[in-house]
């Protein structure tokens, strides 16, 4: 695990999508990129949701159950690969920080 002060350059794939004010990027092993950021879930679902169709992704819609209290995930279909892009959110209570992690998942 590196942790990186800005994006790197190159990841697995062209499609992570940082937000302008991302900090502690971490690049992991497995192909996911984490990272936090001062913007509210509302904020950060906006972004996502205005941004990802532009690059030609649609969202849709997993049954799964909420991975636990403070999170919320989003996924898009739509990347060349086949594979669903997901965006985990978590609200870091003691600091009001959100955590965001970013991979893509087989279908």
């Amino acid at each position: 695990q590196e942790t990186i002060s800005q994006p790197p350059p190159v990841i697995d794939s062209p499609d992570y999508f940082f937000l302008d004010d991302a900090y502690n990027v971490t690049a992991k092993e497995d192909g996911s990129v984490e990272f936090y950021t001062n913007k509210s879930f509302d904020e950060i679902e906006d972004y996502y949701r205005q941004e990802l169709p532009l690059r030609g992704y649609s969202e849709i819609f997993v049954d799964r159950p909420r991975p636990v209290e403070g999170c919320a995930e989003m996924f898009f279909e739509g990347n060349p690969s086949g594979k669903t892009l997901r965006i985990m959110l978590c609200i870091i209570f003691q600091t009001e920080e959100l955590w965001v992690s970013i991979n893509f998942e087989d279908n």
